[in-house]
């Protein structure tokens, strides 16, 4: 017996010494780890291959290590071998939506494209929640697992023509950027850069004489001849600094073909001069569809377009002439202001240096009809009592208009019972330009406006609660410059609550659990949501009808409000119906109100309440199937919560991301 303790004792001191030698000749997992993510950021991937695989062997319930494996088996080609680690990781990690998205990318290229799609989709449902990096770390962290979704390629195709802005960056950036054009999943093309005369003498220069498909000018005359050396019809146009994905060309090309396309666009986001530093992205630039204003407001534009039928000259002109630099947003609103067909990829196809970003002056107002600063604005209030609210609510309207002898106010009495209410009519009507309507009928919001439309026979109506209180000095002529545009059908302001925060910037169709929202709710006054858009007029969906105006003529070409819809959805129905008219509807952010908000009517707190909001919002449903859940005019990775506006990023699978391209799918299908 004491033998044998002494035997196992031997023996176990044997095996922890053998155990402790064989550990002690393992890397260890964290310095492995550390070497594998430095060989990957500079993309050698074949010893990342070997660190990963070493801090697997370290730690072997390490997800880091296994995806970062899988990732450097897929870019070394090793497909077979990638796709079992990331099944691998799958099984492991049921949850990780990485792993799903990295196996249909290997999948795809397999040509497997069956199996891609279901693991794509297994991802897209897992990262529909995950926050939005507030923090440029947290956004570069997204972007590096970030999948561009694959898609066909287009044979015999025209090769691009690429014309490249190289002013003002060193020569490390235009290294990058050719990098980026290397990388392209896309081979037909050729790639022009302007670049400052310094460069013409530095290395990277040398390109153009052992790879034929770049070329260097440092002179506009000469960049303009070259136009003269071969049969390009299609022009690419790349910003200053920006670095395009692989699939960037490949996605242009496809999706310039899914519809009529004279200009397509895609986001982009920043990067760093450095940009293998940490973080490397930072600073998403999700636009929504092309729409005139918005592009005019936004002070970003756009760093890589697809342009079908550009003139190669006034390409050219156009850059020379952009003091700012900003020049493919000046081709993209020229196409626009002659209603070319000009689309958008809800995908980041690109990441600028930072160093070389463009930010525009807000631009000047449009020059409009001058016929149109003396229209009449007749204001169509309806009310039931609340007779003090109703008067303050006049009182700022006529207070802070321009031109009050072009002012009219029709109020709509739908049963008023107070004496208060009967004394503040004769009141207001001395002391305004006011006429009081009686309406001695059930309340219908969409009855009593039509009621008070029919008292007007041209002009501009406002529709307008008598809860609003007007803010903005000159709202009048504002309103009047911007309907004077004949391509705008109806105009909504940025409404405040009584404690200054956001009430109203526009409202998203579908924002939450398929029901409009709007947009910005609650936020403070200073938040300018993404792209200042809260700040900035702009094209939206729909606005609310506490504040709506339209011309005469689009009101009656539009047939009025729905009188089916007789409490709630009828202004979004009628901004549907501006829409489908050809016509956009615009957010103007320079007319700013107080709105109390259902004073009259009160919140949907009851059930039966509720009851009634459903009914309506099913009529409304059926009446625009897909246009009340679908809002182009927000861009489709954007996800809402909590009615919180923008709350989280989402990753779009390619049919997502085409079925975005078609834009606002009732202004393009009108007539």
């Amino acid at each position: 017996m004491f033998m044998e303790r002494n035997l196992l004792k031997r023996s176990m001191r044997f095996f922890y010494r053998v155990r402790y030698e064989w550990i002690g000749r393992q890397p260890k997992y964290a310095e492995s780890l550390a070497a594998a993510r430095e060989a990957r950021t500079v993309g050698d991937w074949g010893n990342a291959a070997v660190r990963f695989e070493q801090a697997l062997r370290a730690r072997p319930n390490s997800g880091s290590a296994r995806l970062g494996l899988a990732h450097s088996l897929k870019e070394l080609g090793r497909l077979g071998e990638a796709e079992t680690v990331y099944r691998e990781a799958v099984k492991r990690s049921p949850k990780s939506a990485d792993a799903y998205v990295g196996l249909g990318h290997v999948l795809n290229l397999s040509g497997k494209s069956d199996e891609a799609a279901i693991a794509y989709a297994g991802g897209v449902k897992l990262r529909a929640k995950r926050p939005l990096a507030e923090s440029a770390e947290q956004w570069s962290k997204f972007r590096s697992t970030l999948v561009t979704p694959p898609v066909p390629g287009i044979p015999n195709a025209t090769p691009f023509k690429i014309l490249v802005d190289g002013r003002g960056i060193g020569p490390s950036i235009l290294l990058a950027m050719i990098r980026g054009l290397n990388k392209q999943s896309e081979t037909t093309w050729r790639a022009f850069f302007l670049v400052d005369s310094d460069v013409m003498n530095h290395s990277v220069a040398s390109r153009m004489f052992h790879d034929n498909r770049f070329s260097f000018f440092d002179d506009i005359t000469a960049f303009k001849s070259c136009n003269d050396t071969d049969n390009f019809s299609e022009i690419v146009t790349l910003t200053s600094g920006a670095i395009l994905t692989p699939l960037a060309l490949q996605w242009l090309r496809f999706a310039s073909r899914q519809l009529p396309t004279d200009a397509i666009y895609a986001d982009h986001d920043y990067h760093h001069q450095n940009r293998y530093r940490t973080p490397r992205y930072f600073s998403p630039i999700l636009y929504p569809a092309p729409a005139r204003i918005d592009i005019e407001t936004c002070l970003i534009g756009p760093s890589v377009c697809h342009f079908s039928r550009l003139d190669w000259n006034t390409a050219i002109d156009t850059l020379r002439d952009t003091i700012k630099g900003d020049w493919i947003k000046t081709l993209i609103r020229d196409h626009l202001d002659r209603h070319l067909h000009v689309r958008h990829i809800p995908l980041v196809l690109s990441s600028v240096c930072s160093s070389a970003a463009i930010i525009s002056d807000y631009p000047p107002q449009r020059d409009t009809d001058p016929n149109h600063h003396h229209e009449r604005i007749t204001v169509v209030i309806p009310t039931r009592d609340e007779h003090e609210t109703l008067e303050a609510c006049i009182i700022s309207l006529t207070k802070h208009s321009d031109r009050i002898d072009l002012l009219d106010i029709l109020v709509l009495d739908n049963r008023s019972q107070q004496e208060k209410t009967f004394l503040t009519f004769e009141r207001i009507s001395s002391n305004n330009p006011c006429k009081i309507i009686p309406a001695d009928e059930p309340f219908n919001w969409s009855r009593l406006n039509n009621i008070g439309a029919r008292h007007v026979p041209e002009g501009i109506i406002l529709f307008a609660n008598n809860d609003i209180e007007m803010l903005s000095s000159g709202w009048d002529t504002r309103l009047r410059e911007t309907l004077a545009d004949p391509d705008v059908g109806a105009v909504g302001a940025r409404l405040l609550y009584p404690d200054g925060t956001l009430q109203h910037s526009g409202v998203v169709m579908g924002g939450i659990s398929g029901r409009p929202i709007h947009e910005g709710r609650g936020t403070l006054p200073s938040d300018g949501g993404p792209l200042n858009r809260w700040k900035r007029s702009r094209e939206v969906a729909a606005v609310t009808g506490a504040f709506l105006a339209v011309r005469h003529d689009v009101f009656e070409r539009a047939g009025g409000f729905e009188e089916d819809l007789a409490i709630a959805y009828n202004d979004l129905d009628f901004c549907l119906k501006v829409r489908a008219c050809g016509l956009s509807v615009v957010y103007c952010a320079e007319i700013e109100a107080l709105h109390y908000e259902s004073k009259t009517r009160g919140f949907a707190l009851t059930s039966e309440k509720a009851s009634w909001d459903d009914e309506e919002f099913q009529e409304l449903s059926d009446r625009w199937g897909r246009a009340c859940t679908t809002d182009p005019y927000v861009n489709p990775m954007w996800t809402f919560s909590s009615d919180r506006s923008f709350e989280s990023i989402r990753e779009l699978t390619a049919s997502e991301a085409t079925a975005s391209i078609e834009g606002d799918f009732l202004i393009r299908h009108a007539g």
